[in-house]
């Protein structure tokens, strides 16, 4: 990360999201700060980096690949290195009903498997679906 640093690479965030220690590290405390533009959404970050405003987005390559192509922006490159890796969850009350969570899981199951969802969010965020749900 510290060669984005040495590059200048102006960075868009979306303003209170988490991308790790390491990015934290160098680009909110450290020497990286004054490279980061908070920005409100992803929508205005494509905006920004469509007109030379950013070089670059931090954000998941779903949510990425996803937007630039509502935008019709397709001028861009993911550098092969992760940022932080996380998988996304929904946060559920304990009040679901057990019969809920089981057919979210098997709808979400299928979407993931679906052709569509590897085409829109790419091959690096189909994930093991192996996992049960975690009930605190």
């Amino acid at each position: 990360m510290m060669s984005l640093v040495d590059e200048g690479v102006l960075i868009g965030s979306v303003r209170g999201t988490y991308h790790g220690e390491e990015f934290s590290e160098v680009f909110e405390t450290g020497p990286g700060q004054k490279l980061v533009r908070d920005i409100t959404d992803y929508n205005q970050a494509i905006t920004l980096i469509r007109h030379n405003r950013i070089d670059g987005i931090v954000s998941d390559t779903g949510v990425l690949r996803y937007l630039s192509k509502i935008a019709g922006y397709n001028d861009y490159v993911f550098l092969k290195f992760p940022v932080f890796r996380n998988k996304v969850h929904f946060l559920l009350s304990k009040s679901v009903k057990k019969t809920t969570l089981t057919a979210l899981n098997r709808a979400i199951e299928k979407t993931m498997k679906s052709e569509d969802y590897g085409n829109i969010y790419g091959p690096e965020n189909v994930i093991d679906l192996t996992e049960e749900t975690i009930v605190n």
